[in-house]
């Protein structure tokens, strides 16, 4: 009986996760695995940051100005350099500190989470 309920569970599970969005949270990967949210997140600020960028430069192109993205880019490393250092001041924050549940890590999704909006706003701008 347990194994039935247990693959029951199993094939929701992974029907719910082969067709739900990219950002469904909780996701699992093939083997049942919660997917890392922090890893999918910061694929996609990568993603968003690479077609910024190229947005950038065609929009300027196209407006006969001249090409360079050195602004974008200066931003960007600035941007990068401040998010890492938030995100270590996290990671070392001996203040948060719970036995029973782990405060640190939900803290670095919501701070991505809020890096990916705002290049989402930006993008739709371009």
């Amino acid at each position: 009986m347990g194994s039935i309920v247990r693959g029951v569970i199993e094939a929701i599970e992974t029907t719910l996760s082969q067709s739900a969005p990219k950002e469904f949270p909780n996701r699992l990967d093939s083997t049942l695995v919660p997917e890392n949210e922090l890893e999918y997140l910061d694929r996609e600020i990568e993603k968003l940051e690479d077609e910024i960028t190229a947005a950038i430069r065609t929009y300027r192109a196209d407006a006969g100005r001249d090409t360079s993205v050195d602004d974008w880019m200066g931003a960007l490393a600035v941007a990068r350099a401040s998010q890492q250092t938030e995100l270590d001041f996290i990671s070392d924050a001996d203040f948060m500190f719970n036995r029973h549940a782990d405060f640190k890590r939900p803290l670095k999704i919501e701070f991505r989470r809020q890096r990916l909006e705002y290049l989402k706003r930006l993008r739709i701008e371009l």
